[in-house]
């Protein structure tokens, strides 16, 4: 009998040691599955790392506007981005025009001495604050388009009817094309335009003038060489003529 619980006894130590090993592997089996749990205070801590500011704020995009520039508007560029700009920033800006770099313009808008009709645009933006410069972000290319004309509606030399109307239209091109001129209405009715000189003249007689009525319309297109065109014109009163 003796001998019996001396067995029992040491298959109990034996259990007990396997038991203990058991669960020592099973925890250290659980601690590599699974990452430890990050206390609120560290999680803290780890958001408030010394770039947490610039990781915040970034710059999206530089935005160009007008979408269609002309020689008649200057180019202005905005810096869209996301989160709280840090304090005393600055957005530095940097215009290209042509692959050349516009030295002396170091602001958000490009005036159209600066450009001509067909010249690509671009601009680079640089965020700096104290201590520390963001990314460069470039905008998307724009490309100067061709400008209307600008068309003078002349006044009036004083005729009577049956008589004589004589003016001149004036037209001014933005980008230094040339400008011609080609009457709209109304047509068959003897009226002359020079095409080079916007120099008009109608002899009116009293069927004509009662034909077309009291009040006539006349309109003139003035278009440089590639096809761009304004249209304006003159109302004639044929019973009270100035």
């Amino acid at each position: 009998m003796k001998v019996q619980w001396g067995m029992v006894l040491v298959l109990s130590l034996l259990a007990t040691a396997c038991g203990d090993r058991a669960g020592s592997s099973a925890k250290n089996k659980q601690t590599e599955d699974r990452p430890l749990v990050q206390s609120a205070a560290t999680a803290a801590e780890t958001a408030l790392e010394p770039d947490a500011e610039s990781a915040a704020f970034q710059v999206r995009e530089i935005r160009l506007t007008p979408e269609v520039p002309t020689v008649s508007t200057p180019v202005t560029a905005e810096a869209v981005y996301s989160g709280v700009p840090p304090e005393e920033i600055v957005f530095n800006y940097e215009w290209v025009v042509n692959n050349e770099k516009v030295s002396e313009v170091t602001g958000p808008v490009l005036e159209p001495s600066h450009f001509k009709k067909k010249a690509w645009v671009s601009c680079r933006v640089v965020p700096t604050w104290p201590g520390r410069k963001g990314d460069e972000v470039r905008s998307k290319f724009v490309r100067i388009a061709n400008s209307t004309p600008v068309l003078t509606i002349p006044p009036l030399e004083p005729f009577q009817v049956p008589g004589e109307l004589k003016c001149r239209f004036q037209a001014v091109d933005p980008d230094g094309d040339s400008v011609s001129f080609q009457l709209i209405s109304p047509l068959d009715q003897g009226i002359g335009l020079d095409p080079q000189t916007g120099a008009l003249s109608w002899k009116i007689d009293e069927e004509t003038a009662k034909r077309l009525g009291e009040s006539i319309e006349i309109k003139v297109a003035a278009s440089d060489d590639e096809g761009a065109k304004v249209i304006g014109g003159i109302t004639l009163n044929t019973t009270n003529p100035k």
